[in-house]
């Protein structure tokens, strides 16, 4: 019987996407292999909201333990899988596009050793198991450092925003922009047609990428310019336009590079 645990490792996991950068969305599992040394010897794997906490028996000597591990498994790691069933993870995160794969981190190998981040590195393979990191907790770290705690910090999706508006009642414009804060520069606005046969007006951040998060900071208008009796004036034609879904994203070649876009459709 097991009458007390000590902590081995912890990790925790950020995404600049989510609310004070709190990954959410994903689950924290050992591999077999892990999975199998945990239950024969005892270890126990404790989820947090951002990340995991592993620990062993008080009464095991850790040195020792991952020594001895390592001559009878042959493992030389702890590894962990985060998954998701959040399709749109792979939308807001800032994954290789067109590529299917993973992240992979190791204690090995690190951004900042004074912060103790992990470096990660893209997998390009075929995972039909929703994961999309992998966290190799190295034997030879935990005995030749003193550190305890890892940080893991994804990428938010940059992307340009495409507004298109289609001008349902057909109302007149001298001159419609898009105004706000804090201030996107958009290119000047072009008639396009859509995929389904309507006329729309698309506005273009072209020259800015901005940031994909749950809770964006933006407040943007469209705003029509009209004369009437000789006398020129603005009025406010759509308050609040609406911000990106991660999910609705356009891929556009330019050149070599790949660029992609949140396409968000206004009706007025």
């Amino acid at each position: 019987m097991v009458s007390g645990y000590k902590k081995i490792v912890a990790v925790k996991v950020y995404h600049p996407y989510f609310y004070k950068g709190i990954c959410k969305g994903v689950v924290y599992e050992p591999t077999v292999t892990t999975q199998t040394i945990m239950h024969k010897y005892g270890l126990k794997l404790q989820r947090e909201q951002n990340g995991f906490t592993l620990y062993i028996p008080s009464a095991t000597e850790l040195l020792s333990f991952l020594k001895y591990l390592s001559e009878v498994t042959a493992a030389t790691s702890f590894t962990f899988r985060l998954t998701t069933l959040k399709t749109d993870f792979y939308f807001f995160t800032e994954f290789p596009v067109n590529e299917k794969g993973y992240y992979f981190c190791s204690t090995s190998n690190l951004v900042d050793k004074s912060k103790n981040e992990l470096v990660l590195s893209f997998k390009k393979e075929e995972d039909l198991s929703n994961t999309v990191c992998k966290i190799q907790i190295d034997f030879t770290d935990l005995i030749s450092s003193s550190v305890t705690n890892y940080i893991v910090k994804f990428e938010s999706r940059s992307t340009q925003w495409n507004y298109l508006i289609i001008n349902n009642k057909s109302t007149y414009f001298e001159e419609l922009h898009i105004e706000g804060t804090p201030t996107i520069q958009f290119s000047k606005p072009v008639d396009v047609t859509l995929e389904n046969g309507q006329k729309a007006l698309s506005f273009l951040s072209e020259t800015t990428a901005i940031t994909l998060q749950e809770k964006p900071k933006y407040k943007l208008n469209l705003i029509g310019k009209v004369t009437k009796l000789g006398t020129h004036r603005t009025q406010m034609v759509y308050s609040g336009l609406p911000l990106p879904n991660p999910s609705v994203l356009e891929i556009v070649k330019q050149g070599t590079k790949h660029v992609i876009r949140s396409l968000m459709y206004v009706y007025i």
